[in-house]
């Protein structure tokens, strides 16, 4: 039976052994240099990575050239991208830098001003609230009349009553004094009354030196200026944060000097210099036959050899030297310290032996 069903809609052909194939003809490469130069979107990925080099592999030279210079001008477009991004970012950190120090001085300054137009107000604890009509005023007034003539230099005189006398600040003034006051009363039973006071806005003070301050960057901020040039402080912020990176940036620098080597391999090396240029004469020194016992043989002889000079000048017999004790059978030398027992010793003239 014919196949009813023809053209877009035709079902894949079956072959013979009963699995489906596709009736689409492959598409075959023509050529190997048509690879592309352009960077691959997949660029970095594991999964491509082997292609694309191997893809490198078989192109011609002048294709490879034309990669790397493509390489080469991308990486540098990705540097000025990059370049320009940081300077936005610095520009716009230095901005934000100069907004917060004005939103700070704007904000103590207001702060500030409450505190002074609060300065004449003053707050009486302990009275009990009448239900009704109260007069307020006059409750005060006969207060001070009976307890207090001076109201704050006699405020003393509530100690130890349910009454109290203190100054009005604004609410964020209030809060940090009085996280202060639990330390304010404690430096006072340690130090003395009159040793410990509380500073404003919030700063415990104790012999004359403030030792907790809520509010460090008080005074300094309130010495701003509200009218100051946004734009030059925007630059020297920004040229401040640039050459704060700049130096962060920098490589750590390496020392320049070569390794020192430990000291006997240099003296070993300076006496082998010297042993190539020239050998010190000296005048060998008279040794007496020592006397032997009856029926014994005499002692071989012992001979001494030049002696190489271990510094620039020539060392004279009377200067102190570097002698070594060397033995044919032993891998070690022993140093000789007494210029006596060098008699009949035998000087360095191995320039790989070692000082122990």
């Amino acid at each position: 039976m014919a196949n009813r069903y023809t053209g877009k809609y035709a079902p894949l052909s079956s072959s013979r052994d009963g699995m489906t194939r596709d009736s689409k003809r492959r598409r075959h490469v023509t050529s190997d240099s048509s690879v592309p130069c352009s960077p691959h979107p997949h660029q970095g990925d594991l999964q491509f990575s082997a292609t694309s080099r191997a893809q490198f592999e078989h192109m011609d030279m002048e294709h490879k050239l034309q990669c790397l210079f493509d390489m080469i001008s991308t990486n540098y477009d990705m540097n000025y991208k990059l370049d320009c991004l940081n300077n936005s970012f610095y520009h716009s950190k230095a901005i934000n830098d100069v907004t917060e120090a004005r939103l700070r001085l704007l904000e103590y300054k207001s702060l500030d001003i409450e505190a002074r137009s609060l300065r004449n107000n003053l707050i009486f604890n302990g009275f009990p609230e009448c239900v009704g009509t109260e007069e307020c005023t006059q409750t005060i007034l006969e207060f001070l009349t009976r307890k207090l003539n001076d109201i704050m230099g006699s405020a003393k005189l509530l100690k130890n009553t349910h009454f109290g006398i203190s100054r009005d600040y604004p609410r964020e003034i209030s809060e940090a004094r009085k996280e202060l006051w639990p330390e304010f009363k404690a430096a006072r039973e340690k130090y003395g009354s009159k040793s410990v006071k509380m500073l404003f806005p919030a700063a415990l003070s104790v012999n004359g030196e403030v030792i907790r301050n809520l509010f460090p960057d008080w005074h300094s901020v309130l010495r701003g200026s509200r009218n100051s040039d946004v734009a030059s402080r925007v630059d020297q912020r920004f040229q401040k944060i640039t050459a704060d990176y700049a130096v962060s940036a920098q490589p750590p620098k390496l020392s320049t000097e070569p390794p020192k080597e430990p000291i006997s391999v240099r003296e070993v090396q300076s006496a082998s210099e010297d042993e190539s240029d020239a050998a010190v004469d000296e005048p060998e020194l008279p040794t007496e036959t020592p006397r032997r016992p009856k029926g014994k043989a005499p002692a071989a002889p012992k001979q001494r050899s030049r002696k190489p000079s271990l510094s620039p000048t020539k060392l004279s017999s009377r200067q102190p030297g570097y002698l070594m004790e060397v033995h044919p059978v032993m891998s070690q030398a022993t140093p000789i310290t007494s210029p006596r027992q060098a008699a009949g010793n035998t000087v360095i003239d191995n320039p790989t032996a070692t000082v122990v």
